[in-house]
Parts: C-alpha cells; structure tokens; sequence
C-alpha cells in the first residue's frame, strides 16, 4: 500500500443483541409511518400551544401542528405520549372557532405553500405576510379557549368538565338549524352546514371580540396576498371557498 494513501475502514455491522435492535427500531419506525394519520380537525389544544410557542414565522414553513396518531388504536397522539401528558382536543363550546382556524390553516398550505414543478410560486415576503397573520390567529384562539375554560370552571375533574359540556351540547343542539334538502346531495353544502352549526364562542364570551378580530385580520391578509398574485376568477373562486369555510 502506498504509504501516502489514506487507509480506509468499512463500518462494523452490528451484530448479535445490538442486531436484533435495529431491526426492531427499523420494524417500529415502519409501523408508525404506515399507520400515521393526521390529527386535522381533531388535533389537540396541547400540540397547538406547542406550536404557538415554537413556530418563528418565517416565508419557508407554515405554522401546522404536527399533531398525529401513530396508534389507530389510541385517543393520545404522539406528541402527547412522548410528553405522558393528557390529550385534551379544545373545549366542545369552541367547536365552530376550531375548525375555522384549521380550514384557515389547509387554505394557507394549499394555496400561499404551493409548488408549482418543486418552487414556491408566491413570494417570501407574501409569505412571511401569511405567517405572521397566522401566528397571530392561532395565538389568540389558544388564549380564548384558555380564558373560557378558566371563566366557566371547565378546568376541574374529567367527570365534572364533561357534564357541563354535554349540557350545554344538548342546548346546542336543540337550536339547531335543520339541514336543507339539497345538503344530502351536496357534499359542499353539507359540509358548510355542518360547520354553521358547530357551537363558536358569543358575544358575550370572553375572548370572543380579540378572536374574531383576530380571524378577520387574517382573512384580510390573505386574500390581500391572494388578489396579488391570482387572475380576477381565481381570486372570485378562492372567496367563495373561504366564504364556504370560515366566516369572514
């Protein structure tokens, strides 16, 4: 060998006890990709906390909850088991503001992330713009939904948290709207209806004026960014699936 040849060395393969490992560490890890599934509508006010709190805005990433389950079995996801915490979803009363914020956040990845052939077609500064009106948006629903577990005492005991949300469901749902003929062909429609009629903070609630605000700043942001950058139908298409999803 020449002497001024660096030598070379092949890593050892692990063998014996430390073999049986990697590949149950390899099996693991290819269980929990095949079985993810995305928490979505049914994340946990945890995960989104978390995200509040970590989430630098920034034009290269949206602000999503990588909130998931891993176990289909399971009503705890992932993050919540890694912390052994309890996996709480937001307060019931909170269901409509919920899934408005969620719809606010797909919108955003669908439209402001988009690819077009592996580039970003909207610009970092449109971008940033979303990602801090999004920020801001889920920071004050965190801290309304906070504030109305404190106000009405749904901070206690498992047993007494759901007896009082159960009997305010029941008022909720008594109120309810009946649902239009054409919804049962309509999946858009039904599905619109479905979220009117999920129960949203009142005016008289706490945290009720700082996140509607919140939500309406937002929207105009976004569709700011998007009347920048979409031909007039686009933008015309695009307020009408908000409209449909949020209200603005």
């Amino acid at each position: 060998m020449d002497r001024f040849q660096p030598e070379t060395s092949t890593p050892s393969k692990p063998k014996g006890k430390a073999l049986t490992l990697v590949k149950k560490a390899n099996k693991e890890l290819r269980a929990k990709l095949e079985t993810y599934i995305p928490a979505g509508d049914y994340g946990c006010i945890h995960c989104l906390t978390t995200l509040v709190l970590n989430y630098v805005p920034s034009g290269d990433a949206p602000p999503v909850s990588h909130c998931g389950f891993s176990n289909p079995t399971s009503s705890i996801c992932d993050q919540c088991t890694d912390r052994k915490s309890v996996c709480d979803r937001p307060n019931a009363m909170l269901e409509r503001d919920f899934s408005e914020l969620m719809a606010c956040i797909s919108l955003a990845v669908e439209h402001v992330w988009d690819e077009d052939e592996g580039e970003l077609t909207f610009s970092a500064d449109d971008r940033l713009d979303i990602a801090k009106a999004l920020k801001a948006y889920i920071n004050e629903f965190v801290k309304s939904e906070r504030d109305y577990r404190t106000h009405y005492k749904l901070t206690g005991s498992k047993t007494a948290r759901k007896e009082l949300v159960y009997n305010a469901r029941k008022q909720v749902l008594a109120a309810r709207h009946p649902m239009p003929a054409r919804a049962y062909t309509d999946p858009e429609l039904r599905k619109a209806w479905e979220r009117l009629s999920l129960p949203a903070l009142e005016f008289c609630d706490p945290g009720y004026a700082h996140l509607t605000l919140a939500r309406r700043r937002y929207v105009t942001e976004f569709m700011a960014v998007i009347k920048r950058n979409y031909t007039k139908e686009s933008v015309k298409e695009t307020q009408e699936q908000l409209e449909n999803l949020v209200r603005v």
